[in-house]
């Protein structure tokens, strides 16, 4: 054991990627799409994740929601749907969603 790393194609890609400020191809497979360079995607999942934990802490349903900041936001919205239609004993079928955009 010499101590020495061999270079595997995978790191020089990975290598390139940051060095390019490119969404790495590993990484990109598991990721949500995006067209942003690597450094404004990483902000990106940073606040998305942010988003999240501040979403599950007290586990209750926000006064407002960064629809943008979801990764299938139709979901989202039919839930809360079926949820209320649930919770009042409402059709689902002839409910509809409104939303403010700000």
């Amino acid at each position: 054991l010499k101590g020495e790393l061999t270079i595997t194609p995978d790191m020089e890609d990975l290598s390139n990627s940051l060095y390019l400020d490119v969404l790495p191809e590993v990484w990109s497979r598991r990721a949500y799409p995006s067209t942003s360079g690597l450094s404004v995607w990483f902000a990106d999942l940073q606040q998305r994740i942010k988003e999240l934990e501040n979403w599950t802490t007290d586990l209750s349903m926000p006064n407002t929601m960064w629809l943008g900041g979801l990764f299938n936001p139709q979901s989202f919205l039919t839930a809360i749907m079926q949820s209320l239609a649930r919770k009042n004993e409402w059709p689902l079928d002839k409910m509809a969603l409104s939303c403010d955009v700000t």
